[in-house]
């Protein structure tokens, strides 16, 4: 099937007929990766993953969740206005 690239705001858009979307297995708001290499632009359907504080906590490395001295500061600090505790 030929297309043609337009303009779509700042960027570029492709139409995609519905029967396309059908045969790859994808329909309005699917989750996709583009990717491109020699004049060849690839979509491929992907499975979005759900991550649970628990998965996303242990993906961090110990020392970037360290506090400095002025983060504990802050925490431990009173409020000076309205806050809500």
């Amino acid at each position: 099937m030929l297309t043609r690239i337009r303009k779509w705001g700042n960027s570029a858009a492709i139409r995609l007929p519905t029967a396309t979307l059908a045969k790859a297995g994808l329909a309005l708001d699917s989750a996709v990766e583009i990717r491109a290499s020699d004049g060849t632009v690839v979509v491929s359907a992907v499975t979005p993953t759900e991550y649970t504080l628990d998965d996303l906590l242990d993906a961090c490395p110990p020392a970037k969740m360290a506090l400095s001295d002025e983060d504990r500061q802050w925490l431990d600090s009173n409020g000076v206005g309205e806050e809500a505790w």
